[in-house]
């Protein structure tokens, strides 16, 4: 699998067998048949597999980069970069659906 291919994998929650096959450097035949048997493509770096459909196998692209030492997509690593949840919101800068703040729909109902 070519560099370019895996950073795209980057981008996706999962891949097929297939793909994952080849980045592992395994053929078709042996990833599917370890996958029968064990639930992961590969024992060794405990790559796992989900059964999808009674056909249908799909390999999560986060094991799978990590073990084969590809850094997965950067996640913000300081508070100001994440998104705050709202109960972390102080109550009186809180707006409503109206996108009024919280504290005039309360003056408002009372």
């Amino acid at each position: 699998m070519s560099p370019a291919a895996l950073l795209a994998l980057r981008e996706r929650t999962t891949c097929s067998v297939e793909e994952a096959a080849d980045a592992l450097g395994i053929s078709r035949g042996t990833a599917y048949r370890t996958a029968r048997e064990t639930d992961h493509l590969d024992l060794a770096r405990r790559v796992p597999v989900i059964k999808v459909t009674q056909r249908r196998w799909s390999v999560p692209t986060l094991p799978l980069l990590r073990a084969l030492g590809v850094e997965p997509n950067p996640t913000p690593n300081s508070t100001e970069d994440a998104p705050r949840h709202a109960s972390s919101v102080e109550p009186s800068r809180r707006s409503t659906k109206d996108g009024k703040p919280d504290s005039t729909r309360r003056n408002r109902l009372a």
